[in-house]
C-alpha cells in the first residue's frame, strides 16, 4: 500500500482516547499482592551447567529463574550499576545483584506471575522500571487488566507500584524516553501507538495515540533524538518496517512504511550510531522451534502472529540505507536495501531458528544478538553489505531471548535472558567491542538522555530538567589522518566536528592545505567533563575519514567552557592550518 492511500487510513487523537484512562494503584491496595521474595525462592530450579559450544565467548554465571507451568524462565532484561532487572513469565520481574557477575543473587521479586512476556525497561537514574502485560492472568493487577506497570525500585530488595496504565488489549512491549512512554501493540484489532507522560511516575498523563486503521501496528520502537533537532520513533510493525516523527509527542505522524516481503515479522528496528544505517530483525513467524531449520514451525513462542512474507525464511538482520533526513533511501526498497546477515543452517538447527533481540555498539556498527536456541551471537557491519560473525556461544539447552553487554568491576560482560536457562553471563574474548562495552546506563542515558519534556497541562505540570553537572575539564585533541590521493593539494579542506552522545552538534574545525599522504589535526577542548564523538570528513558533507570518542576528564584549572555559558569550547593551536 503506497503513502497516499495510508494517509487515508491513518488517525491522531491528543489526549484521552476510547482506550481505558490511566489508573494508579498502590500495592497491597485493589487487589494487587505485594512482592514476596521467599515464595518465589521455593520453586527455583537446579542452576543449569556452565557448559556449552561457542568461539570468542565463554559462559562465567548464570542465575535460575522459575519454570514452573512450562512458562519461559526469563525474557526481556535490563542492567544498571551492580543489579539485572529481568523479566519472568512465572515470576514478574526478578532483580539480580551482579557485583560478582560469576555468582548473581537474587535480592528482590516483583511478583506478578500470569504468563506474560514482561518486558523491562528502566528510567536514565535506574530508580523507575517498567514492566508490560499482555496477559489477563497476571497476578498482581485486578483480573482480567492488562497494560504498563510502572514500578519504583529504589529499594531493589521491595519494589512498589506506582501505577498502572490500562490499555484494551495490555502492552506487548513499551520504550521509554525520558518522561515519555511509548506503549507498542501490534494486534490489528487494536493497532494504536500511545503516548504517555510520566513526569509524575504515579499519574501518568495521555499526550496522544497514533492509530493505524486496523493494519499491522507496533511490536517495537526506538526513540532518536536527532541533530538536526528532530525526534524519530523507529518502529517494527510486524509486516512494515515504520519511520514516524515523535518531535511533539501529542502530533505523532508515519513518515514512511516498508513492507520487504523478506521480512516474516518486523520485530525490531534501530538506526546504526552514524544514521545511516537502518538495522531490522526478522522473527521468523514469531519466534518458532522447528525440527529443521527453514520447515513450518511447530510452536509460536510469543503468541498466535499474522504470518508476512514467505513462511520457510530462517529469520535474519537486514540491514538498509538511510537517507540524511532519516528515512530509509529509496523507501528500503532496490537500492535501499543494503544487507543482510543469518546464521548457517547447520548451526544448532534443532533449536529456534531466528534472530530475537539485538543490542548495538554506541559507536561502531557492531551488534549483539540473541537467537534463541542458537545463542548469542557478536556481528560486525562495518560493511553492511558483507557482515562478520565475530564470536557466538551456545550454552547447553539454551533458547536465548535477549542480550546486552554491561561494564561490572571494570570488565565487561553479555548478559542474556534464556526461556530455559534464566540469566546467564557470557564474557567475549575477541577484540573490541563488547570486550571494551561501557555500563549499560550509560547508553541508555545517551538514548534517553535527550527527550525533551512534554508541554505543562493543567494536571500534569512541567518538570525542570535534570541540571547539567558543571565539573569542567580539557583534552588535547591529536588525529592523523590518511589522505586520499585526490585531495592533495593546497585548497582541500578537512572537517572535523564534535557532538555529544546524542548527535547534537557542538564544535567544527576546517583545516586546509592537505598536500601529504597524511595530515595531522590538533585542538584544544574545554568542556564539561564526559565523553563526546568527533568526526574527520572531506568538507562539511563530505565522505567520512574517521569518527571515534574522546572523554574529557575533570581538571580543576580550565573555566574555558563557561565562557560565554558555552558548555563545549573548541581552538586550534598555533600553525594548525585552519581553513
Amino acid at each position: 500500500m503506497g503513502r497516499r492511500a495510508l494517509g487515508l487510513l491513518l488517525t491522531i487523537a491528543a489526549g484521552a482516547g476510547a482506550a481505558p484512562a490511566a489508573h494508579a494503584y498502590q500495592l497491597g491496595e485493589t487487589g494487587l499482592r505485594p512482592s514476596s521474595l521467599t515464595r518465589a525462592q521455593a520453586a527455583i530450579p537446579a542452576a543449569p551447567p556452565l557448559t556449552g559450544m561457542g568461539q570468542n565467548m565463554r559462559i562465567v554465571g548464570n542465575l535460575p529463574l522459575d519454570t514452573a507451568g512450562g512458562n519461559p524462565a526469563a525474557s526481556d532484561l535490563e542492567l544498571h550499576g551492580n543489579f539485572a532487572f529481568i523479566g519472568s513469565y512465572t515470576e514478574g520481574m526478578v532483580i539480580a545483584d551482579v557485583s560478582d557477575p560469576t555468582r548473581p543473587r537474587r535480592v528482590g521479586v516483583f511478583s506478578c506471575g500470569g504468563g506474560s512476556q514482561y518486558d523491562v525497561q528502566l528510567s536514565t537514574d535506574g530508580n523507575l522500571a517498567l514492566l508490560t502485560t499482555d496477559s489477563s492472568g497476571a497476578s498482581c493487577l485486578p483480573d482480567g487488566k492488562q497494560g504498563s506497570m510502572v514500578i519504583d525500585v529504589t529499594d531493589r530488595a521491595r519494589p512498589v507500584l506506582k501505577s498502572f496504565i490500562e490499555t484494551a488489549v495490555g502492552s506487548h512491549t513499551h520504550t521509554l524516553d525520558g518522561r515519555t512512554l511509548y506503549i507498542n501493540n501490534y494486534p490489528t484489532s487494536y493497532s494504536k501507538l500511545e503516548i504517555y507522560d510520566l513526569t509524575d511516575p504515579a499519574v501518568p498523563a495521555k499526550l496522544s495515540e497514533l492509530s493505524f486503521g486496523g493494519e499491522d501496528s507496533i511490536h517495537d520502537s526506538y526513540v532518536d533524538h536527532r541533530p538536526d533537532g528532530r525526534t524519530l520513533l523507529y518502529a517494527a510493525s510486524i509486516g512494515f518496517t515504520d519511520v514516524i516523527d515523535v518531535t511533539d509527542p501529542r502530533s505523532p505522524r508515519i513518515l514512511q512504511r516498508l513492507a520487504d516481503p523478506a521480512v516474516t515479522i518486523s520485530h525490531q528496528a534501530e538506526p546504526n550510531p552514524a544514521r545511516d544505517t537502518l538495522v531490522v530483525t526478522d522473527e521468523l513467524l514469531g519466534g518458532t522451534d522447528v525440527p529443521v531449520c527453514g520447515q513450518l514451525p511447530v510452536r509460536l513462542g510469543e503468541g498466535i502472529l499474522p504470518v508476512v512474507g514467505d513462511p520457510t525464511d530462517t529469520g535474519a538482520i537486514h540491514f538498509y540505507k538511510l537517507e540524511r533526513d532519516g528515512t530509509m533511501l529509496d523507501g528500503g526498497k532496490g537500492s535501499g536495501k543494503i544487507g543482510t546477515f543469518n546464521l548457517p543452517a547447520a548451526l544448532n538447527p534443532t533449536g529456534g531458528c531466528t534472530v530475537h533481540v539485538l543490542w548495538q555498539a554506541p559507536d561502531v556498527n557492531r551488534l549483539v544478538a540473541a537467537w534463541y536456541g542458537r545463542g548469542t551471537h557478536v556481528v560486525d557491519y562495518q560493511d553492511p553489505a558483507a557482515p562478520r560473525l565475530l564470536g557466538s556461544f551456545i550454552p547447553t539447552g539454551a533458547n536465548t531471548w535477549a542480550a546486552k553487554p554491561h561494564r561490572v568491576g571494570g570488565r565487561s560482560y553479555v548478559f542474556t535472558g534464556d526461556i530455559a536457562r534464566g540469566m546467564d553471563v557470557l564474557e567475549f574474548t575477541g577484540d573490541g567491542w563488547p570486550a571494551t562495552a561501557g555500563p549499560a546506563e550509560a547508553q541508555r542515558a545517551q538514548i534517553q538522555g535527550a527527550a525533551p519534556a512534554p508541554a505543562a497541562t493543567p494536571t500534569t505540570p512541567s518538570r525542570p530538567p535534570t541540571p547539567i553537572a558543571q565539573a569542567k575539564g580539557g583534552y588535547a585533541f591529536k588525529a592523523r589522518i590518511r589522505v586520499p590521493r585526490a585531495l592533495r593539494t593546497r585548497t582541500a579542506t578537512l572537517t572535523l566536528t564534535f557532538t555529544d552522545v546524542r548527535g547534537k552538534v557542538l564544535a567544527k574545525q576546517r583545516y586546509r592545505g592537505t598536500r601529504g599522504r597524511v595530515a595531522t589535526l590538533r585542538a584544544r577542548i574545554a568542556a564539561r567533563a564526559g565523553r563526546y564523538r568527533y568526526v574527520v570528513r572531506v568538507g562539511d558533507t563530505g565522505r567520512v575519514l574517521r569518527r571515534g570518542t574522546i572523554t574529557v576528564t575533570r581538571r580543576k584549572a580550565v573555566s574555558a567552557a563557561e565562557r560565554g555559558g558555552r558548555a563545549f569550547v573548541c581552538t586550534l593551536p598555533r600553525g594548525a592550518g585552519r581553513a
